[in-house]
């Protein structure tokens, strides 16, 4: 795995274990889970959360090892229930605004702090989603060009 990839797997399995969705990927989510999945928004099951990482602008060096990354959780409820999403978002953001020190495979993260959060209205299915966004300052491995300290 990648260092993004652990700390996306790593989110992902911290949702699951504190009870708010189901990751499960190697087999289909059944219709009443919250289904735990990466970049994408699924079809199935109605109630969703999507992670997504990415590089919110910081100035990385390669002398220091730390950076920010940013990371997207989009939450979708059950149809016709706009609060429901809402909900959700409640309990993401109890669990991971102040987070400090937290391993996720290789990525070790110093803290998380929660940024903004986004209503995004409800698609074709009237399921209401919100988006809430996080910027997680992380400890960098080792690479070519920034070799450990």
């Amino acid at each position: 795995m990648t260092f993004t990839t652990d700390f996306l797997t790593g989110v992902a399995q911290h949702l699951h274990d504190a009870g708010i969705g189901t990751y499960r990927p190697d087999t289909p989510y059944l219709a009443g889970e919250t289904g735990i999945v990466f970049m994408d928004m699924p079809t199935a099951p109605n109630r969703a959360i999507v992670l997504n990482a990415y590089s919110p602008g910081a100035n990385d060096s390669p002398n220091v090892p730390v950076s920010l990354i940013a990371l997207q959780i989009r939450i979708r409820g059950n149809p016709g229930q706009p609060l429901d999403p809402v909900a959700i978002k409640d309990a993401v953001y109890n669990l991971f605004h102040g987070l400090t020190h937290r391993t996720y495979g290789t990525c070790h993260v110093n803290q998380i702090l929660h940024q903004s959060t986004i209503p995004q209205g409800k698609d074709d299915s009237k399921r209401w989603e919100v988006s809430i966004n996080f910027y997680a300052s992380v400890d960098l491995p080792p690479t070519l060009n920034r070799p450990a300290p």
